[in-house]
Order: C-alpha cells, then structure tokens, then sequence
C-alpha cells in the first residue's frame, strides 16, 4: 500500500487475520451455541454506528403517530426528547 509505514500495514493484517478466524467461527457451527461460544472469545463489543445516547427517544419518536398528533403534543413529545438527550 503506496505510502503506508510498514507497521500499519503489518497491523492490518493482523487485525483482519483475527477477524477473519472470528468470522469462520461463528459459522463454522450455525447453531445459537456455537455463535456463543466464538463471541464469547474476549471479543469486544461492537458500537452500532447509529446507536445514539438514548434508544429510548428514538422508540418514542418511531412509534408516534404523527398523522393523529395535535401541534401541543408534538411539541411536548419534541420537548421531552430534546430534554432526555440534553
């Protein structure tokens, strides 16, 4: 890789080495224990891109409906969310 120092080269390698031996272990057994058993090697926890401070606001503003909402309660459940992720 043109311009890359050696060592972060090499750690990539690394890196995707031991992805790849996590990936062929989970489904190398398709089964809900093997899937246990290969996340359970000391892998860390994988943060979703989208998993903002509190799912809960995002729940709350999914499952309104909005067709049905008058303008005092959109702005309190607005208000509330905004107050929940303050």
């Amino acid at each position: 890789m043109a311009g890359l120092p050696q060592v972060v080269v090499e750690r990539a390698k690394a890196v995707l080495e031991k992805l790849e031996k996590y990936e062929l272990a989970v489904f190398a057994d398709e089964s809900s224990n093997g899937m246990q058993k290969a996340a359970g090697a000391k892998a860390s926890a994988q943060i979703s891109l989208f998993a903002g401070p509190d799912e809960g606001v995002l729940n709350e503003l999914r499952s309104a409906d909005v067709s049905s909402l008058s303008g005092d309660e959109a702005l309190r459940i607005l208000k509330a969310a905004q107050e929940r992720l303050a």
